[in-house]
């Protein structure tokens, strides 16, 4: 009875979503915010329940015997994503814009805010520099010694030892996560134009951001670039379609680079060349298997996930991703501890259980309906499409984070400041709210972002 039940749990997004769809394809697969989340939950956090449940005990939780519980409802909570993602997209079917075309001229025409963004690229590479030099645990992989490499990289998480400066590092985040938002856009001017400075430009993004992010020896940012090149590509020449024949030869290509990567710095001899599709889909979903079976009626938080300033100090901060790394590893000792981020799902059950995985679904996919909608009414194509590619990526970490931070986002407000003072660009159009928006280098029929 079990297994009927979860066949026909762990199908059914499938089948609703391949029905959801426009005249052409799933809108799953159209680049917006609501649709990029629901793409990546089902990848991250879906698609690896299968394996979970075929296998009777798992390995990487020391042997423990599998929960098939704790899998149906892990089942049960993305089919209500799911229709939580279908039902605010009708309620908001009169807010969607129909999108026309956007000539690649028009973006070719679009000038550069070359001040504000050389002024960025100085100040954060001073950053990526103090950080690599600062006894980053980058300068051990380096130096071949691959074990304290990973030590140093626990131990700074463990002893709050990321400090860029005597500046909090996720303040010194802000600059990088601006910086993302120009990298995508110099990679939209160089797809649309073919001129090698924008290219240049956009090398000297990754060198930037590559070096403030392999300092941790953190392989994120390998995943970071593949995804942006991926949307680019498939707004630039896809019309906004993700499912391209970019798909097959890059991702592959980046596999490889990953599993080498990764068995230089774990210390292999071997390569796993499976390594980064294991990691895919099972990475986020073991932590947030745990967090569903550890949390019940009997001992939900309450909320106390929220920063402690939620309630004016009256509460501590119960952090969800080092709570899932100890339960995780719990023979380690307490002092040592690491991260394992799980979605906004696990955060919501661990907070109020099923109750809280309803409202807050509907409220996350509420809330990207809205900014799908708001990205439409920005006046300028260069922005508009890198501001729609930017916080669609952005957004899809709701697939492997929590969404309580994200109700006072100062990276994403860090952003939108510089859009508007630092680039000085017209965002609201007059009249037409709705700008031409071309996925292609020809004219095609009107669509719909949904």
């Amino acid at each position: 009875m079990y297994d009927l039940i979860f066949l026909i749990l762990y199908l059914t997004p499938f089948v609703i979503l391949y029905f959801y769809r426009d005249d052409r394809h799933p809108r799953i697969f159209t680049i917006s915010a609501a649709n990029t989340l629901m793409l990546f939950y089902l990848v991250y956090d879906h698609v690896g329940l299968a394996f979970i449940y075929s296998h009777k005990t798992i390995e990487r939780l020391n042997g423990v015997a599998v929960n098939r519980e704790v899998l149906l409802l892990l089942a049960l909570y993305t089919n209500i994503l799911v229709l939580a993602y279908i039902i605010t997209g009708c309620l908001n079917a009169n807010l969607r814009c129909k999108i026309r075309d956007i000539h690649i001229h028009t973006i070719q025409n679009v000038n550069i805010r070359w001040f504000a963004i050389l002024l960025l690229f100085i100040v954060t590479t001073f950053f990526a520099y103090i950080k690599f030099s600062s006894n980053s645990p980058l300068q051990l992989l380096l130096a071949g010694k691959a074990a304290a490499a990973g030590a140093a990289r626990v131990a700074q998480v463990s002893h709050n030892a990321t400090a860029i400066l005597g500046i909090k590092h996720s303040y010194v985040n802000i600059l990088f996560v601006i910086l993302n938002f120009v990298g995508i856009l110099f990679l939209i001017k160089y797809m649309a134009s073919k001129k090698n400075k924008y290219l240049v430009m956009y090398f000297i993004y990754i060198a930037i951001a590559g070096l403030f992010s392999f300092s941790n020896v953190s392989k994120g940012f390998m995943v970071t670039i593949l995804l942006q090149l991926w949307f680019v590509y498939s707004a630039v020449y896809h019309k906004g379609m993700v499912l391209n024949r970019f798909v097959i030869v890059p991702f592959f290509a980046a596999s490889v680079a990953i599993a080498v990567f990764s068995a230089w710095f774990m210390g292999n001899e071997t390569i796993d060349f499976l390594y980064p599709l294991k990691r895919l889909i099972m990475g986020n979903l073991y932590p947030q298997y745990v967090m569903v079976d550890h949390f019940n009626f009997n001992n939900l938080l309450y909320g106390t996930s929220a920063p402690s300033w939620f309630s004016l100090g009256l509460h501590e901060q119960v952090n969800t991703e080092i709570l899932a790394w100890k339960l995780i590893f719990p023979d380690s000792p307490k002092d040592i501890f690491y991260t394992a981020p799980s979605s906004f799902v696990s955060e919501a059950h661990a907070n109020f259980h099923f109750i809280g995985v309803i409202v807050i679904a509907f409220l996350v996919f509420g809330a990207l309906r809205l900014i799908d909608h708001l990205i439409t009414r920005i006046h300028s194509p260069l922005i508009f499409l890198t501001m729609l590619i930017f916080l669609s990526l952005y957004f899809s970490s709701l697939s492997v984070s929590g969404a309580i931070n994200l109700t006072v986002d100062y990276y994403l407000w860090g952003v939108l400041l510089f859009v508007f003072f630092a680039y000085k660009v017209t965002l609201l159009a007059s009249k037409s709210p709705c700008p031409t928006y071309e996925g292609g280098l020809k004219n095609t029929e009107l669509k719909h972002f949904s």
